[in-house]
């Protein structure tokens, strides 16, 4: 006679482990997963930052305006008496006299140089057309209202290149088609105009003044 302990068998289940083959499925679609993911992701991330650049340069090109205003239409030169531009614009970003605001600092240089910036934007030197000649000298100041007859499409400040055998600098002044540095995704860089807007392009832009 079979005791109650024989007569009840315990029932496995097979259908809740999971056999070898359908982990190594799980891993692979997980696996795929990731690799999709990760390039969308890490370009989010440098899209982030694209624009956080954005709006340092914004915040540079709204200090210009604001120097303009105070000092009866004339902007700082590029470089003048041992210091960039940024030295001039500082107390209008930060409340104090500095070299380097933070405002000037692109947040993607880092990963580009392997170094801290001291500054990333340069200021566009200007061409006269018409004469055929430069118009705009990196050490002098300058009336705005006499020189930028259209400041929506003038390029004042571009992402420029660091500065051949110095470490987190770049040249005061350049030209766009040397200097400019298309350092984010899509091979874009961020240029200000005198009006104040910004923008992203991969076009590095050809004409500094419009007559």
């Amino acid at each position: 006679m079979q005791t109650i302990h024989q007569r009840i068998k315990p029932v496995v289940n097979s259908s809740e482990a999971f056999t070898l083959i359908e982990l190594l499925v799980v891993i692979s679609i997980v696996s795929l997963l990731i690799s999709i993911l990760l390039p969308a992701l890490g370009s989010a991330r440098k899209r982030s930052l694209q624009v956080q650049c954005a709006s340092n340069m914004r915040q540079v090109e709204l200090a210009a305006n604001m120097y303009v205003t105070d000092n009866d239409g004339w902007l700082t030169a590029s470089y003048y008496s041992g210091k960039y531009y940024s030295y001039y614009l500082s107390r209008y970003m930060s409340n104090q006299v500095i070299a380097y605001p933070d405002p000037v600092k692109c947040v993607s240089w880092q990963q580009k140089y392997g170094n801290s910036p001291r500054i990333s934007f340069s200021q566009a030197n200007l061409w006269d057309k018409v004469n055929d000649q430069i118009l705009l000298d990196y050490n002098q100041f300058f009336v705005v209202s006499n020189l930028i007859l259209k400041p929506s499409q003038t390029v004042h400040l571009y992402e420029a290149k660091q500065k051949t055998g110095t470490t987190g600098y770049v040249d005061s002044a350049g030209w766009l088609q040397n200097k400019t540095d298309l350092r984010h995704v899509g091979q874009t860089a961020n240029f200000s105009y005198y009006d104040g807007h910004v923008s992203s392009t991969s076009e590095i832009i050809g004409k500094m003044y419009t007559p």
